[in-house]
């Protein structure tokens, strides 16, 4: 993924690099008198393997991918 680096520090005991990803989910609700926007942010943690993957669905689903970081163990 365009931006991020791989460092021996970011390499989990068992080999595997982890990924923090922060999603924003926000999703608009009709009222009778305005528009209201309920949102809700969580973080998934992930290994290296199946980023592309859980980008993909998160992103099928609506979602926005906040920002993804290299986690250090």
């Amino acid at each position: 993924m365009y931006g991020q680096s791989t460092s021996d520090a970011a390499i989990s005991a068992s080999g595997e690099r982890m990924y923090k990803v922060q999603v924003s989910n926000g999703s608009r609700l009709a009222d009778t008198a305005s528009l209201l926007y309920r949102r809700s942010n969580y973080t998934l943690t992930i290994p290296y393997d199946r980023l592309t993957s859980e980008m993909t669905r998160i992103v099928k689903t609506g979602a926005k991918v906040v920002s993804v970081t290299s986690v250090v163990r």
